[in-house]
C-alpha cells in the first residue's frame, strides 16, 4: 500500500496536523475540505408496532446500534408503536492527518481540496506506526500535560451516506462504519480516496481542551515523508 500527501512545496519540510472540527463549514474552506458533518452519523429505525423482549435476538440487534436500550431483564417485553428509534453519533473532536491512495489525482480533485497544492509526498508506509507514534508524542508534549494520550487509529475512509433509515428488523445491511464515523464521508468525496490517521485524545481529569490545527517541523516526524513529485 502506498499513501500520498498533497501539499504546498513551501511546506515541504513541515507537516500540518488538522482537527476533525476544522473541516466543518467555515469561511475560506474549499469544496473538498468543507464538510459540516465530519465525524457524525444517524441511524433511524422504524419499529412499526413491534414488541421486543430482553435477551432476544431482536433485542441484540437493537442494542448493537443503540447500546443498552433494551435491558436483558426486560423479559416482559417493550412494545413500540408506530415510532422511530433514532441514534445519532458524533465523534469527539480529535487531531487528524489526511492522506490519499491516489498518486496522480485529477486537477479537479486537487483544486477542490486546495488550488495552491503543487506537491505530492509519498508516505513511508512501511513504518506508518512509527510516524503516528511520533505525532502522538508531539501532541501530548505541546499540550503541556493537558493531553495524557493521543492514541492513533489508522484506516481508509469509507464513502457512504451518513444517515440510514431502516424498517425493523432489516438492520443487517447497515454499514458498520456508521459506528465509527471519524472514518465516514459522503460519496461526493470519493475521488479523494482518503486514508486517515485519527488521534483519539485522553485529557487530564477527563476535561477536554480546545484543540486547533498546528504545524510540525521536527525532523523526527517529517523524515517519514519523502518527496515524490511536483504537480503541474
Amino acid at each position: 500500500m502506498r499513501l500520498f500527501k498533497y501539499t504546498h512545496t513551501k511546506y515541504y519540510e513541515s507537516i500540518r496536523i488538522g482537527t476533525l472540527r476544522s473541516y466543518e463549514s467555515k469561511e475560506g474552506l474549499k469544496d473538498g475540505q468543507n464538510d459540516p458533518d465530519e465525524g457524525k452519523s444517524t441511524i433511524i429505525v422504524n419499529m412499526n408496532n413491534k414488541s421486543i423482549y430482553g435477551g432476544s435476538k431482536e433485542a441484540g440487534m437493537i442494542n448493537s446500534w443503540m447500546p443498552n436500550l433494551i435491558h436483558q431483564e426486560n423479559t416482559g417485553g417493550i412494545h413500540f408503536g408506530n415510532v422511530q428509534l433514532i441514534s445519532k453519533k458524533e465523534f469527539p473532536n480529535c487531531y487528524v492527518f489526511c492522506l490519499s491512495h491516489e498518486e496522480a489525482p485529477s486537477i479537479h480533485t486537487l483544486n477542490s481540496i486546495d488550488p495552491e497544492n503543487d506537491a505530492c509526498l509519498e508516505m513511508a508506509i512501511k513504518d506508518i506506526e512509527g510516524f503516528a507514534n511520533k505525532v502522538s508524542e508531539v501532541i501530548c508534549k505541546r499540550s503541556k500535560g493537558k493531553i495524557l494520550e493521543a492514541f492513533p487509529e489508522c484506516g481508509p475512509v469509507h464513502y457512504h451516506d451518513r444517515t440510514h433509515e431502516r424498517d425493523f428488523p432489516k438492520l443487517t445491511d447497515l454499514p458498520e462504519i456508521l459506528k465509527n464515523p471519524v472514518f465516514l464521508k459522503p460519496k461526493k468525496y470519493l475521488a479523494q480516496k482518503e486514508f486517515r490517521i485519527a488521534f483519539n485524545l485522553k485529557f487530564l481529569d477527563d476535561i477536554p481542551i480546545n484543540i486547533e490545527p498546528f504545524i510540525i517541523e521536527d525532523h523526527e516526524v517529517t523524515k517519514y515523508l519523502k518527496k515524490l513529485l511536483v504537480l503541474n
